[in-house]
């Protein structure tokens, strides 16, 4: 009987399985959206983007919504306070606040979210004008009264209740004899709440254990601390901005690996994690209530039902059997009937034998109700999928089932056919006569190509086909060029527009992931250079490069070893006066027929090639010759790679021994390369200190962002010329620009305009408010002999 009831089990979970994933398919495809409301989010998180709890948070908020209402498009402008990396101040606060209204207050949010307390500290307690009539939900605040102290009048969220009372009793149960409780936080906002419910406890219950809350957050102080109480119960709160010597967040896992031998009794103030006595679990999600109240606002409701009390998400105990058995914990105890307890020894089986026995039958008797049903759901899945690898027009596979294919096939051939001047046709002719074209193409291929061959459509104009693995490159050539020529004899829609057709073809042969870029590779290659066919074949390419690499190895050597490396030196204007403020040393490689090559050919050679720092060496005493001569400033580049030099101790020294330093600025590059920004922040407040100024340059390029800007504390801010090149074009480029001009002001840095071309665009950089302009329109690079003539004269 038992073994009938597991198949039973199997078959019935099966059938579930595959109706669950058809029902899935059938809405996924079949739901069309006729219009969308656009509502735009604004979401402030106390902490960091990869910080769990956040990012839970945040998550559940957005699916949330997504759910309770498909018919509307959330765009969401998200910022990271990092307050559990940075430590908040009124200062920092003020800065946000004005960061905030200059960011947003010409495109107001529709609606503000905000997780954890010091989000909620800084949005809902502060009268901010801009954002007064807009409404604010939060969740994850730890603040039952945040709703009382608020001065932002449309406020509603979730509370987190920390539950240290229940963690308390807990405690007082396994271990009735303990006098002392230790309470461990990180002094964030959300431990200053559990503070002051501690402070409640103890002077509510004065003949009970006394709770003892250490509030630190470097983790070797914490321990030192922890050395005078040892083997006393500990409760775990908030504890997610304590680090380690190195000034990185440690984690719950390493909290508890150090504390799990000092004290037997750990009980965590939140979510459970494996290695604690004791935790917590959500019974539902912060966000997705968050998500809710949103929605009652976004409904339109009245105005006294907008904004109810906050909810308060209540936690349910979770209990590690094994460390409780060892313990010697009392579970059948009433305080844990309604409690989560995890790694049982008994089998879910033997503890759930009953249920599995009726649960059993009942998917027994749905099989057979749902069969009928699973059947026609099948058909449908069938052409839902057929409907997805299958491209509309012409009906032959898409590019999804080519890409399917090729990982089956990773030896095939894949040959990439385009349409000549295809755009031409549509633009002549009309969309409607493109379209019988590609039809009628799509028909003649199928008759022509060999019946061995998969012909798809992947894109507008584009068809690919997969031709069986082993077909010599040769032969393959050939049939394509047979087929090329072919087309062009045939006379397309004869009754309407009469049209003769060419294809240009790409062919890869190799064995290779990359098949659709090799094969893409080759096909943009032929129309470069006009030819009908192109084949790619990267081991030729891989070679020419790697012997290009061997070639400028040995060109960048020689030229050290002879002396022709060098600087060029670029003039950077001052907008208010005209004149040359200073000048950025550039460095340039002399070839042995003295003509002049640019950085671009040689620099990421000597970067693989550990000639870099000499490179700098020399520009940097090149630089100094030119201070001394030219009796100017000169700005020099450097990068974390200078820096992690044990080289770069050298020029600081040379540097304080010439007396030149104020004369003498550095240019911070590839900040987004920096690995350890306290390093890298100490050595700029050494140059300083000297007199040195710090410019970050090429700002808004790669990952550049404001974060870098307060961790190096510099003097300058260059803007890159990719940004600088688009704002007499492009509108939005422009109030990128502006954006950082005026965040930079605020910060108290000068900037500095890159790529200044012409004339226009030099008035342009000098309305927006630049400080300072670089590029040819004002002066080319040139040598220091160069420029020591022109001086002369």
């Amino acid at each position: 009987m038992f073994r009938q009831l597991g198949l039973l089990i199997n078959s019935g979970q099966s059938i579930l399985v595959n109706l669950s994933k058809a029902t899935i398919l059938s809405l996924c495809f079949t739901f069309q959206v006729l219009t969308q409301e656009n509502i735009e989010i604004l979401s402030i998180h106390s902490y960091h983007e990869d910080f769990p709890w956040t990012k839970n948070q945040f998550d559940s908020f957005k699916s949330g919504l997504a759910k309770a209402r498909p018919d509307i498009q959330f765009n969401y402008s998200t910022e990271y306070l990092n307050t559990k990396k940075i430590t908040p101040t009124p200062e920092l606060s003020l800065r946000i606040i004005q960061y905030l209204e200059e960011k947003y207050a010409n495109h107001l949010p529709d609606l503000i979210y905000l997780t954890d307390d010091y989000a909620a500290e800084i949005i809902v307690k502060n009268e901010i004008d801009f954002i007064k009539d807009i409404p604010v939900v939060f969740s994850g605040v730890n603040n039952e009264q945040i709703i009382v102290q608020a001065k932002h009048n449309k406020t509603t969220g979730v509370i987190e209740k920390q539950g240290i009372k229940q963690s308390i009793q807990l405690i007082n149960l396994i271990s009735p004899k303990a006098k002392d409780i230790l309470l461990i936080g990180d002094d964030s906002v959300t431990d200053q709440v559990n503070s002051a419910a501690v402070q409640r406890y103890n002077s509510q219950h004065i003949n009970h254990s006394k709770i003892t809350h250490i509030s630190i957050q470097r983790l070797g102080s914490l321990l030192a601390v922890l050395d005078e109480y040892q083997n006393l119960p500990v409760i775990i709160g908030s504890v997610g901005a304590i680090k380690d010597d190195d000034d990185i967040l440690v984690n719950i896992h390493q909290l508890l690996s150090v504390l799990r031998p000092r004290y037997p009794i750990i009980v965590l103030n939140g979510n459970f994690e494996i290695g604690a006595l004791a935790g917590y679990h959500l019974e539902a999600v912060y966000g997705e209530g968050a998500a809710n109240l949103a929605i009652n606002i976004l409904k339109g409701a009245s105005e006294q039902n907008k904004y109810p009390i906050p909810l308060s998400t209540k936690k349910r105990l979770v209990i590690d059997y094994q460390v409780a058995e060892k313990l010697k914990v009392d579970l059948s105890n009433d305080f844990f009937n309604s409690a989560i307890v995890l790694n049982q020894p008994s089998s879910f089986y033997q503890k759930h034998h009953s249920k599995i026995s009726f649960f059993s039958i009942v998917f027994g008797i749905m099989f057979f109700v749902f069969s009928l049903g699973l059947i026609v759901l099948l058909r449908h899945r069938n052409n839902i999928i057929h409907q997805q690898f299958t491209d509309t027009l012409t009906k032959l596979p898409n590019r999804t089932k080519l890409v399917e294919d090729l990982k089956k096939q990773s030896s095939c051939c894949l040959v990439l056919l385009d349409i000549n001047n295809f755009r031409t046709v549509n633009a002549f002719y009309g969309s409607d006569i493109g379209d019988q074209l590609l039809c009628n193409v799509s028909l003649w291929l199928q008759q022509n190509i060999k019946a061995t061959f998969n012909l798809y459509r992947i894109s507008g104009d584009n068809f690919a086909l997969i031709v069986p693995a082993g077909t010599p490159l040769e032969a393959l050539t050939k049939e394509i060029e047979n087929l090329l020529f072919m087309v062009e004899q045939v006379e397309f829609l004869p009754e309407t527009i009469a049209i003769n057709v060419t294809f240009t073809a790409g062919i890869s042969h190799h064995v290779s992931a990359e098949k659709i870029n090799q094969a893409h590779s080759a096909l943009l290659f032929a129309k470069k250079h006009n030819s009908p066919i192109s084949t790619h074949n990267d081991n030729q390419i891989e070679q020419k490069k790697k012997q290009q690499n061997l070639e400028w190895h040995h060109k960048l050597k020689q030229a050290i070893n002879d002396n022709r490396i060098t600087a060029y030196f670029q003039p950077i204007i001052c907008n208010k006066t005209g004149k040359i403020a200073c000048y950025e040393a550039l460095i340039r490689l002399i070839d042995t027929k003295g003509n002049v090559v640019g950085p671009f050919f040689f620099l990421e050679v000597a970067k693989q090639s550990r000639l870099y720092h000499k490179l700098t060496h020399i520009v940097f005493h090149r630089a100094l010759e030119f201070v001394r001569e030219e009796n100017t400033l000169v700005s020099i580049n450097i990068s974390q790679l200078d820096v992690a030099n044990n080289q770069f101790e050298n020029l600081l020294t040379t540097l304080k021994q010439s007396q030149l330093a104020d004369k003498v600025g550095f240019e911070i590059t590839e900040t987004e390369e920096i690995e350890n920004h306290k390093e890298f922040s100490a050595i700029i407040k050494n140059l300083q200190a000297l007199g040195s100024e710090i410019a970050i340059d090429d700002f808004g390029t790669g990952y550049s962002n404001f974060g870098h800007i307060l961790d190096l504390q510099a003097n300058k801010l260059k803007v890159d010329g990719s940004l600088i090149q688009r704002i007499l074009i492009d509108k939005k480029a422009e109030l990128v620009v502006q954006t950082i001009i005026e965040s930079a002001q605020n910060l108290g840095m000068k900037t500095v305009a890159e790529f200044v071309d012409s004339a226009a665009l030099y008035e342009k950089v000098k309305s927006m408010g630049f400080d300072y302009s670089q590029g040819y329109y004002l002066a080319e690079p040139k040598s220091a002999e160069d420029w020591l003539q022109t001086s002369s004269y």
